[in-house]
C-alpha cells in the first residue's frame, strides 16, 4: 500500500474511531492511536530513511503514553522569543565576544530545550570568522557591516527588512527619512511591500525599482546610526542581522542550496540531522564568497557519520581556502570542531528551517519537545526515534483492527 493510500485510509480510520463506544476507547489504554492519527496523516513516511523503527521497547511506550495529550505539549513559533546573552571571553591578551541564547515562551519563561541543545546558532561560525574579537561586533561597519559583515547593498536591505517586519520598527525608525518627504515615502513603502507580497524575496534583489525608490530614504549617516545601534541595542539589533540572513540573504542561494538538499537525499540524510556547525560552516562560505557553489559536491557519496564528523570540517576548509584558511577563517574552523557535538536547539533549529525555506523543520522540532522532562532527558534524535516509534504502534494497532 503506497503512502497516499494509507493516508486515506488512516483518516478513513479516524472518523470511524470518533464514532466509536466507549467500549472501543477503553480498550485503546493509552489513546495512542487517537492522539496520533493527526500526526501520522500529516507526517506518514515518504521515504526509506522516515521509515518508522522496528525496534519497540516499554520505556517507547511509555514514554509516548505519557506525551500524548499533554495540554501544554504543542508550541507555535508565533509564542517563541530569543534570548540573548553576551559573553567576554579572554584568550591570551586577546578579548573574544560570543553571544548564547535561550528560548522563552509568552510568559517569558524559559522553554526546556532537548538534553545536550547547544547555546549558539548557526550563524555563530560566521560570526567568530568575521568580528568575534572587534569591540562592537554587532555594530561594526566599514567596508562591511554588521556582525556577518554584509556587503553595503545587503546592510542597506537589512535596513528595508527591518522596516516591513513589526518586530524591528524600532530599528527601521533610526534608519529611514520620514519627515522630508512623508508622502513619497509611504508610498514608496507601500509599493515595495505589494511587490514584496507578490515576489517574496526577489524583490530585495539589485536592480528592482520599488527597492532602489525605498531605499533611496534610508538617511545620509546610515554607517554612524547602524555602529550606534549595535553598542546601544546589540541584542535586537543581532536578532535582525540574523533572521535577515536566515530568511532573506540565504534564499538568493536557493538553487545551490535545493542541490545540497537533494545530494542529501540521495543519501536519505534529512538536513536536520546535519550537525549545526557543519550548516554553519556552509553558511560561511556563503556569506564570504556571495554563494553555496561548490559544497553539494563535498557531500556526494558521504555518509551522515562523515558529514558530522571532524574530517569534513577539515575538508570543508580545504577545499574553501579563501574562506577558512585567514586568521577568522580559522577562528571559524576550531569554532566549528569545538561545537561538533552539541545538539540543534530551538534557536539553530529555527535558522535552518528558514534557509531550507521548510516551515515544518521548526513545528516538528516544537511537537517533539513534549518527549523531553527534567525527568526523561532526550536528544533531539532520540525524540526523533521514539515518534518513529510511536508512528508504528499506530500503524500497527490500526491493521489489526481491520
Amino acid at each position: 500500500m503506497d503512502n497516499s493510500r494509507l493516508i486515506e485510509r488512516l483518516k478513513h480510520i479516524k472518523e470511524r474511531m470518533l464514532r466509536a463506544s466507549v467500549r472501543v476507547k477503553r480498550d485503546l489504554k493509552t489513546g495512542a492511536i487517537i492522539a496520533a492519527v493527526g500526526t501520522v496523516t500529516s507526517v506518514a513516511p515518504s521515504s526509506k530513511a522516515a521509515q518508522p523503527s522496528a525496534r519497540e521497547t516499554s520505556a517507547d511506550r511509555n514514554a509516548i503514553a505519557m506525551t500524548l495529550n499533554r495540554p501544554d505539549s504543542r508550541l507555535l513559533p508565533e509564542d517563541i522569543t530569543t534570548h540573548r546573552t553576551m559573553v567576554n571571553i579572554s584568550a591570551n591578551t586577546q578579548k573574544i565576544i560570543e553571544f548564547q541564547n535561550k528560548a522563552l515562551n509568552k510568559s517569558g519563561d524559559e522553554i526546556k530545550d532537548f538534553d545536550n541543545a547547544t547555546k549558539y546558532s548557526i550563524w555563530d561560525v560566521t560570526f567568530k570568522r568575521e568580528v568575534g574579537t572587534m569591540s562592537n561586533p554587532v555594530g561594526v561597519y566599514k567596508e562591511y557591516a554588521g556582525s556577518l559583515q554584509f556587503d553595503n547593498f545587503n546592510a542597506r536591505n537589512l535596513a528595508i527588512y527591518a522596516l516591513i517586519n513589526k518586530d524591528y520598527q524600532n530599528i527601521a525608525d533610526k534608519f529611514f527619512n520620514k519627515k522630508d518627504n512623508p508622502q513619497g515615502f509611504k508610498n514608496a513603502l507601500s509599493a515595495f511591500q505589494k511587490e514584496y507580497n507578490a515576489k517574496g524575496n526577489l524583490a530585495f534583489h539589485s536592480g528592482n525599482a520599488y527597492r532602489s525608490k525605498l531605499s533611496a530614504f534610508i538617511v545620509s549617516d546610515f554607517k554612524k546610526r547602524f555602529a550606534q545601534e549595535g553598542e546601544e541595542n546589540p541584542y535586537q539589533f543581532l536578532d535582525l542581522q540574523r533572521e535577515y540572513a536566515s530568511d532573506c540573504y540565504a534564499s538568493f542561494g536557493k538553487a545551490d542550496f535545493d542541490e545540497i538538499l537533494a545530494t542529501l537525499h540521495k543519501k536519505n540524510i534529512e538536513i536536520d540531522d546535519v550537525s549545526w556547525p557543519i550548516i554553519g560552516m556552509w553558511c560561511s562560505k556563503q556569506i564570504a564568497t556571495g554563494n553555496f557553489k561548490g559544497i553539494a559536491k563535498t557531500l556526494e557519496g558521504k555518509t551522515l557519520d562523515y558529514i558530522n564528523s571532524p574530517d569534513y570540517v577539515k575538508d570543508l576548509s580545504n577545499r574553501f581556502p579563501s574562506v577558512f584558511k585567514d586568521e577568522g577563517g580559522k577562528m571559524a574552523v576550531k569554532f566549528a570542531l569545538e561545537h561538533l557535538n552539541e545538539g540543534h536547539s530551538l534557536t539553530t533549529i529555527k535558522e535552518v528551517s528558514q534557509i531550507a525555506r521548510r516551515p515544518d523543520i521548526y513545528q516538528n522540532y516544537l511537537n517533539l519537545l513534549r518527549f523531553t522532562s527534567p525527568k526523561a532527558k532526550r536528544t533531539y534524535a532520540q525524540a526523533k526515534e521514539l515518534h518513529k516509534n510511536q508512528e508504528r504502534i499506530f500503524v500497527k494497532a490500526c491493521v489489526e483492527r481491520l
